[in-house]
Formats: C-alpha cells, sequence, structure tokens
C-alpha cells in the first residue's frame, strides 16, 4: 500500500547477511528492479559493499539503522513510519542519518517521525505533534514548534 514501518531497535535479522536483509525485499519488486535499486543502495552507503555477505548483527547500531533505512530505497514507499531511528546513536551518525532521511524526503517520499529529541526532528518537519502521555498537547509546522515559548520551556531545555 505504498507504507513502509521501520521500528525501533530490532530493524533487521541479525542472523542474515545485510545482502540477505535486503533481498527480503525481493516479495515486493521483481529481480531486474532490486538489482537496479541496490545499486543506489550501495552508492548511498558505500560501507555495505564490503559487507554485503556479514551477519547484520555484526554491525554497530548505526550501520544496522542505515540497513533498515535501505528499504527505503528498495521499494520507494510513499509514507515511511520511523520509530525513533537515532535512539543510542552517536551525533555524527544521527547527521549522517538525518540526511539521508531529508535527501529521501525532497524526493517526495513522506516521513512519520517519532522521536525524542525533539528539536533534530522539528527542524525539518512540516508538521509536528507534541504528544504528551499520549495526548496531543501542541500542533504547528516544525518552525511554530521550534519558536513556541512553551514548547522551548517544556521540552527543549529552555
Amino acid at each position: 500500500m505504498g507504507i513502509l514501518f521501520v521500528p525501533q531497535g530490532r530493524n533487521v535479522f541479525p542472523s542474515l547477511s545485510l545482502l540477505e536483509n535486503l533481498h527480503l525485499c525481493r516479495i515486493f519488486i521483481s529481480e531486474s528492479l532490486f538489482q537496479e535499486r541496490l545499486e543506489t543502495v550501495l552508492e548511498t552507503f558505500p560501507w555495505m559493499k564490503d559487507k554485503l555477505h556479514s551477519p547484520a548483527g555484526s554491525l554497530s547500531g548505526g550501520l544496522r539503522q542505515m540497513l533498515a533505512l535501505s528499504r527505503i530505497f528498495l521499494l520507494k514507499p510513499r509514507l515511511v513510519l520511523l520509530d525513533e531511528p537515532f535512539l543510542g546513536l552517536s551525533p555524527l551518525v544521527v547527521d549522517d542519518i538525518f540526511a539521508t532521511i531529508t535527501a529521501l524526503n525532497q524526493q517526495g517520499i513522506s516521513f512519520l517521525l517519532v522521536e525524542q529529541n525533539a528539536r533534530k526532528g522539528l527542524s525539518v518537519a512540516n508538521r509536528g505533534y507534541v504528544l504528551e502521555s499520549g495526548q496531543n498537547r501542541l500542533t504547528g509546522s516544525g518552525t511554530q514548534l521550534l519558536d513556541d515559548p512553551e514548547v522551548q520551556r517544556l521540552y527543549l531545555g529552555g
């Protein structure tokens, strides 16, 4: 239906190789399209070329997240649901993943991002929602929410 979900944490099969993890997308696309789009994945994440036959479980958390995001390049969904994509990752890896998400969004892929790093998420959000205890507390554009004194005080550290 054009929707891809990338869950928090356990979002790859650790005992499968990187290539086997990617090959699971073949359920939804033809072999020729898979091969074509795999080239894009390997251009975007060149470190994967040498690790295609390594178990995904041997990767760091950041590299696992990039492997999970590779499914976006293979499947070309209209909407991607991302749950805490930056959880536990180093700032440099967060910046790399964030740049990838931003570039994909500019190609017309929409993202619904659940992220505790509110400043990072809102900095590129077209629309933002601040939830508190499961209830929508505030709504606005990312810029409006970043500039909102209440959001700054309660959620962004002043």
